[in-house]
């Protein structure tokens, strides 16, 4: 039996496919694929959650909101989790052979071998074959598109990738050799599969129809997904959106959960009305990124992508101070409040 971890990049069209890989569970069956259920519906998450080192339980705050914060919490929910794999495995549809697995977490998260290791011992008593599939990205959109994510989820710093450079544990995300030689020392060399997240690598120039070429799956006949999901905003939304987290913040009559459905609902307002290219970083940040992730860059280029330059960033394209499109003016302010009650009243 064999299994298929699809680990990420995050920003790497992985809601997409994840959506896909669920909506069209039969049609894979009839091709001898079955995507899992067992550690989530969509998003497997809790692959990365019964693998984290249980120090690192109290740190990661998506652990946190999925409510495993401590070992006792940890080893409970490993002990069902290996419960729900085993009882997949044993009632496969007849012909299935291979088993999808999907969370970007994983590339995120699992940070060490310790941790991959964890992940591996976990599954190995039910598959004896693993192929492991990483999409790349260059390392600096990579982050920008995280921050815009982040704005969605209530983030009040207006520092666009800046936290990255230099810090260990978010450095990691974007550095590909490390990442890669950590999941090769696990499952093996042969077992990685490093792929390109850039429109023209990609089948079809999208990552559903590149995934599914990868393995050979014939998706002509599957439900297809809507064409966007988890929009970006325009750079002046962003820069509205960053004004409301920080009010937000300030805010004590409101708890948590009514703060994060006023964000919630403002963002897909904002996408109706503001969708398109966000702001981009400085020029002196593009340098930064550049020098903190090149090696491992050319690492990625020499061993997998030789005539691949897509990793790396011309500096010189950006601007010096693009950081100033984070703010808004009273006037633009005003004109995002007006579409926003328009919106509302039309609908």
């Amino acid at each position: 039996m064999k299994a298929i971890l699809h680990i990420g990049c995050e920003k790497t069209g992985t809601t997409s496919l994840q959506e896909s890989l669920y909506l069209n569970k039969s049609n894979l069956e009839e091709q001898g694929y079955f995507f899992s259920q067992a550690a989530g519906e969509k998003n497997h998450n809790k692959l990365f959650v019964c693998s984290l080192e249980k120090e690192r339980l109290s740190v990661d705050l998506l652990s946190k909101r999925m409510g495993i914060h401590s070992y006792e919490k940890q080893c409970q929910e490993k002990l069902v989790l290996e419960a729900k794999i085993e009882n997949e495995n044993r009632n496969l549809p007849a012909g299935v052979d291979k088993v999808i697995y999907s969370s970007e977490h994983l590339q995120a998260r699992l940070q060490t071998q310790n941790e991959i290791q964890n992940l591996f011992d976990m599954l190995s008593g039910y598959f004896n074959e693993f192929e492991v599939i990483v999409y790349l990205r260059n390392p600096m959109a990579y982050a920008v598109s995280l921050f815009s994510t982040s704005l969605k989820f209530g983030n009040i710093s207006n520092s666009i990738a800046g936290p990255y450079v230099g810090n260990g544990e978010l450095n990691y995300r974007f550095n590909y050799k490390k990442m890669i030689s950590n999941w090769q020392g696990v499952f093996g060399m042969s077992s990685v599969r490093p792929l390109l997240f850039d429109k023209s690598h990609l089948v079809n120039s999208n990552v559903v129809d590149d995934y599914y070429a990868k393995l050979n799956i014939d998706c002509s006949n599957f439900i297809p997904i809507e064409d966007k999901l988890n929009l970006s905003l325009k750079s002046d939304a962003q820069a509205f959106l960053l004004q409301v987290n920080k009010q937000l913040s300030l805010n004590n009559t409101l708890d948590r959960p009514s703060k994060s459905k006023i964000v919630r609902n403002l963002v897909s307002r904002l996408e109706q009305i503001r969708g398109g290219s966000g702001i981009r970083p400085s020029k002196s940040l593009c340098y930064e990124f550049e020098l903190a992730f090149s090696e491992s860059n050319e690492w990625i280029k020499n061993n997998y992508f030789p005539d691949y330059n897509g990793l790396s960033n011309n500096c010189e394209e950006y601007e010096s101070d693009a950081e100033k499109y984070l703010s808004i003016s009273t006037e633009s302010t005003y004109d995002i409040i007006i579409e926003l009650i328009g919106r509302e009243i039309s609908d």
